[in-house]
């Protein structure tokens, strides 16, 4: 999503949006499938570029889940499932660890955690903005 206008690709993937039923959360960079954030309200470390990915998943992750919003009926459930998977898929970054193991770069379980704290608040500002 790095080059051009994020409104426009919004733009085009309104007809996606309006039909999100579930959600898979994952952040990456444009060099990256997977990275780590940091506490989850601020650029992370990672992103060194000229973009700041992190906000621009948040807002895709937003307009999806007022996407959702928009067109739910009573009892409608949204089901946001972080899926971070780990190095041996080529996933997470690994790095020599002080034992000479190759270890990940961050803690995934962690990291679901934040992904889940991060899609609660998004949830709320989607459903406080409709």
């Amino acid at each position: 999503m790095v080059y051009g206008g994020l409104e426009k690709k919004i733009e085009f993937l309104k007809p996606i949006f309006d039909r999100v039923g579930f959600m898979h959360g994952r952040i990456a960079s444009p060099g990256q499938m997977q990275v780590p954030i940091d506490e989850g309200i601020s650029r992370p470390a990672a992103a060194v570029g000229v973009v700041d990915y992190f906000a621009d998943f948040r807002t895709l992750w937003k307009r999806a889940m007022k996407g959702f919003l928009d067109h739910a009926e009573r009892g409608d459930v949204l089901i946001f499932a972080p899926e971070l998977l780990d190095g041996t898929h080529y996933y997470a970054r690994l790095f020599p660890g002080p034992d000479g193991k190759m270890t990940e770069e961050s803690d995934r379980y962690a990291q679901a955690l934040l992904y889940a704290k991060i899609a609660r608040r998004l949830f709320q500002e989607a459903s406080a903005a409709r």
